[in-house]
């Protein structure tokens, strides 16, 4: 057997993969909270007003994106870039004069702040931009903060967003005093609005997304309301593949021209009832050899060089074992599977 295994999404190096599909769900807000119809390129949120919250209706996509505009790193951004961080302007400089497309632009400067910082679960939303840049530590808020400010400076229109990122791993989310996530709306020629979450996406966000309103009107007030609200899906489709289109950890996702799958490329999820992801690991298995994974919010992905029929298993991390089934591959590129497990007890 000869198969290279991917654990996507972890690695402490910047690596990005493609996403293709469409995802969707269906959620019940319950809070006094006034939600608001959203709407961005390739993602539509509805809110309908019910007697003790709201039905929320999300869809999000991820089809082709086309961002070859041509990007120039002139005198006037270079001095803006200098006089606006002192501390990493110079490699921020540089790396951004070796794009010459915006596309190439937007995701260096990820690259760059991811590889600059490092995120963690904190307030400090109450931090002036200049002690930001001077930490090591980010919240998503201050993550977003520092993307809004270069992209500012690039003369890229960008909007922080704040809003709910819902967790999969159950049913119903409980806000438990106010957890939110922040990310972006970057405005690209022909004035189509894209998402980019600095930690994790490009071009998109998935359906677990739901936007709550703009940073810049969100008050302390506002965030009161949300104190203690809970939030339960009702119906869910995950068919968002993330293909990582080279055997190398991913730790980014983006929407592309086009997928540059290598050849050999298997990609899958594994799911319970709702579309709810998995967690735990695939075990791929030819003969009496078998590697196992870890699953990525129920994703997979490995590298099949030999053609040929592989067993699927499937471990929970309670350490149970289900066989999940089988797959051919005769020298296919970007092959996407989906497996579902009923009665699954692992989340």
């Amino acid at each position: 057997m000869s198969l290279t295994i991917l654990t996507l999404a972890e690695g402490s190096s910047f690596v990005s993969g493609s996403v293709k599909g469409i995802s969707s769900a269906s959620y019940f807000f319950k809070t006094s909270y006034k939600m608001k119809n959203f709407e961005a390129d390739c993602f539509t949120q509805r809110c309908e007003k019910k007697d003790d919250g709201y039905l929320i209706k999300v869809e999000a996509k991820a089809d082709s994106l086309d961002l070859r505009e041509s990007f120039f790193l002139d005198k006037d951004k270079i001095k803006k870039i200098k006089s606006g961080d002192k501390q990493n302007s110079e490699r921020i400089i540089l790396t951004l004069s070796k794009e010459n497309s915006l596309d190439g632009a937007i995701l260096a400067l990820v690259k760059e702040i991811n590889e600059t910082y490092n995120y963690l679960e904190r307030n400090d939303e109450n931090l002036k931009l200049e002690e930001i840049l001077k930490q090591k530590n980010l919240s998503c808020l201050s993550f977003c903060r520092v993307m809004k400010f270069y992209l500012d400076l690039l003369k890229i229109p960008s909007q922080i967003v704040i809003g709910i990122k819902f967790n999969p791993e159950s049913e119903i989310f409980n806000l438990r005093g106010g957890a939110l996530h922040s990310w972006l709306i970057v405005e690209v020629p022909d004035k189509r609005k894209i998402l980019l979450d600095p930690l994790f996406s490009s071009g998109f966000v998935t359906e677990y997304y739901i936007f709550l309103d703009y940073f810049d009107d969100f008050t302390k007030e506002k965030k009161n309301e949300l104190k203690d609200c809970s939030i339960k899906l009702i119906e869910n489709s995950d068919r968002i593949f993330y293909n990582p289109e080279s055997p190398q950890q991913v730790t980014f996702f983006r929407r592309t021209r086009y997928e540059q799958s290598s050849p050999g490329v298997v990609i899958g999820k594994v799911l319970k009832e709702k579309d709810l992801p998995c967690s735990g690991k695939v075990v791929i298995k030819s003969g009496e050899k078998f590697i196992e994974s870890k699953l990525f919010n129920g994703n997979f992905a490995f590298f099949v060089e030999v053609e040929g029929v592989y067993q699927m298993g499937f471990i929970s991390d309670t350490g149970e074992r289900k066989l999940l089934g089988e797959i051919e591959f005769r020298n296919e590129i970007g092959k996407k599977v989906v497996f579902y497990l009923k009665d699954a007890q692992n989340s």
